[in-house]
């Protein structure tokens, strides 16, 4: 049975493995991963789930210190969309 299944979806793999838009969004996307994980680093930190969190950081950062830890996340994520359509539009163009 396994073999039946490996045999049909092998070929139909390949030929979308090989496939260059496919490839050219697949690496524009690995380009842009350290972005939005960094970002979401910083997300993390600013709104991290514990009681008490936000008020033990404020004593040494200020009270609003929650924004400037926000600001990079949100610089990226209306930018996404373009990054990455420029991002694979060159990975494509190279190919």
């Amino acid at each position: 049975m396994l073999q039946k299944l490996e045999s049909f979806f092998m070929p139909l793999a390949e030929k979308i493995g090989k496939n260059k838009y496919l490839i050219a969004v697949r690496d524009g996307f690995l380009l842009s991963m350290p972005l939005l994980i960094v970002g979401s680093f910083f997300l993390l930190i600013a709104n991290f789930p514990i009681p008490g969190w936000a008020e033990f950081w404020g004593q040494f950062f200020g009270e609003n210190w929650t924004s400037y830890f926000s600001n990079p996340q949100m610089l990226p994520s209306p930018l996404w969309p373009f990054w990455q359509w420029w991002e694979s539009a060159i990975l494509l163009q190279s190919r």
